[in-house]
């Protein structure tokens, strides 16, 4: 049985990701700062308590797993000053995966991101760079 560690796992997608990977029958790690309300009976579950941010928990969180799914988020306070979670994590993330080996990697963003970027139109781009764009321009940098 295939390990994913998903990285993010308390709300949102990764809890959605979380649960459809074990719907899947695969195992899996749920690492999230606070505890994920998931359940899974045959025990292909493992929560792992820590922050994306802390090199030992991310590294202790990879041992034993074929692959990852990051999918972490910020609350709308988390968008109000520098927003570094993202590219900060992902360094922390493929440094500690290069350690161990683990190559399969994926990494949720969203449009507005990198190159989809140039494809949101120029009305919708106004108000998403307000609202998101702090955020947005580090899932770039991601």
């Amino acid at each position: 049985m295939s390990v994913v560690l998903v990285i993010g796992a308390s709300s949102g997608i990764g809890l959605e990701t979380a649960r459809r990977a074990l719907a899947a029958g695969f195992a899996v790690r749920a690492m999230a700062r606070s505890k994920p309300p998931l359940k899974a009976s045959s025990g292909a579950l493992e929560i792992a308590s820590g922050d994306a941010l802390d090199s030992a928990a991310v590294a202790a969180a990879l041992t034993g797993v074929d692959a990852v799914i990051q999918t972490l988020g910020l609350g709308s306070l988390g968008r109000l000053g520098t927003v570094t979670l993202f590219s900060q994590a992902t360094r922390i993330l493929i440094a500690a995966m290069q350690a161990q080996s683990i190559r399969r990697l994926v990494s949720v963003t969203g449009f507005g991101a990198g190159d989809s970027r140039r494809a949101m139109p120029w009305l919708q781009r106004v108000p998403f760079e307000l609202a998101l764009g702090r955020a947005y321009a580090d899932k770039s940098e991601q």
